[in-house]
């Protein structure tokens, strides 16, 4: 489905530049440029949308079978803490504050967003390099279950992947290159997941020491 309609929006706008970029070899490499970002943009709505169940499921089952049977069970006790409901209306000073922040935020993250998707349009190179500018968020991603698992806020696992960025990117490289590889990605995704999963039990014992 994803294909499809990547093929009848972008596809003509591509295959247009390319002829006249390149010529006949531009058709061609603008169909391998549609396999390349379909593949993308279908790995990360299995990942994050799809899948995100079974895979924390396979991220439950290879603790448990690398002997953090004990690491699991507490993990169901975890308490969350419920935040209080604001008391300040909605034209409140503290809105005044916040609303800017929140504007500047949505700005910034909409710039990234049309700066990662322009460079995934050039051909051929264009993909691989988006794939791998974005391996620090996609090893967090891996990691989420482990952060929820452990009890720890968004603030605590985004200062631990600050403290341990190189990791993250490491992991997040290697991940991305497997997703990377077409028709295989979504088997790809469950051995990432198993690989994010044998990181954290690495992580337990090192906490438990």
């Amino acid at each position: 489905m994803v294909a499809v309609i990547y093929y009848v929006t972008v596809i003509p706008l591509v295959v247009a530049w390319a002829m006249i970029s390149l010529g006949p070899l531009g058709i061609l490499l603008a169909h391998i440029q549609w396999v390349l970002q379909t593949n993308a943009i279908t790995t990360m709505i299995c990942r994050n949308i799809v899948l995100s169940h079974m895979d924390n499921q396979i991220f439950d089952i290879t603790l448990y079978l690398n002997g953090q049977k004990e690491f699991l069970r507490k993990a169901k006790f975890i308490k969350v803490t419920e935040k209080p409901h604001p008391t300040h209306g909605f034209f409140s000073g503290s809105w005044q504050m916040t609303f800017p922040l929140l504007v500047v935020h949505l700005i910034r993250k909409g710039l990234i967003l049309i700066i990662l998707a322009l460079l995934s349009l050039i051909p051929i190179f264009g993909p691989p390099i988006t794939n791998q500018v974005l391996s620090g968020r996609r090893g967090f991603s891996y990691m989420r279950r482990y952060f929820a698992l452990k009890g720890q806020s968004a603030a605590e696992a985004k200062d631990f992947q600050y403290e341990h960025l190189g990791l993250f990117f490491s992991f997040g490289m290697a991940a991305g290159i497997l997703e990377f590889i077409p028709l295989f990605s979504i088997i790809t995704i469950t051995s990432n997941t198993i690989g994010a999963a044998k990181w954290s039990v690495d992580l337990i014992k090192k906490s438990q020491k």
